[in-house]
């Protein structure tokens, strides 16, 4: 719902005024619609409102969003364009994207060695784990997992954490999981390998 007429939109709440500033943005009918962070400042329920909105319009518009959520461009747009840094590192369909989200690496460090299998263990998500040596590892996962509280929480019992650092933003794709002598995938086998080395 809109706020009343004469209602100064300068005043409004966040969500309020983003939801006028998308209505203003509709009124002429434009065949090309330009929205950079739709969803941005607004609660989870319009956001869904938004996404909803985006792919009615998507039938008889071009709708060109902008923004920094890979969940919000994952659920509304059928092409997707992703720039790191100003460089183009992706132009194509939704589908293939979900394989390229950009993934978080983080090093940890512990105090005394560790055993890779279980700090492998200790992870609730799927990744990648690079052994450094004995102390160091570097965890690679998608950006939209859980946060690093959540991550260390989970670490903590495997030993004493010296130092936790992100590293930069990662787009390649995951590697590929290994195959056995048939060429295909044996069960239960993790996302992500572990990597010595």
């Amino acid at each position: 719902s809109l706020p009343p007429l004469g209602t100064v939109v300068a005043n409004l709440p966040s969500t309020q005024r983003r939801r006028v500033m998308l209505a203003v943005s509709l009124v002429a009918d434009p065949p090309i619609l330009a929205w950079d962070e739709p969803a941005d400042l607004v609660d989870e329920e319009d956001v869904r409102r938004i996404e909803s909105l985006i792919r009615s319009l998507s039938s008889d518009h071009l709708v060109l969003v902008g923004t920094r959520s890979t969940q919000f461009a994952a659920h509304v747009a059928r092409r997707v364009l992703v720039l790191n840094r100003g460089a183009l590192v992706y132009d194509g369909p939704n589908i293939e994207f979900g394989t390229l989200l950009p993934f978080r690496r983080v090093e940890v460090t512990f105090s005394q060695p560790v055993a890779p299998e279980r700090v492998a263990s200790a992870l609730p998500l799927a990744f990648q784990l690079t052994v450094v040596n004995e102390r160091v590892f570097r965890i690679r996962f998608l950006r939209t997992d859980p946060k690093a509280a959540f991550l260390l929480q989970h670490l903590l019992p495997v030993g004493r954490i010296v130092d936790f650092r992100d590293l930069p933003t990662d787009w390649a794709p995951p590697p590929p999981p290994p195959m056995d002598r048939t060429g295909t995938t044996p069960p239960n086998t993790p996302p992500f390998p572990v990597i010595r080395g």
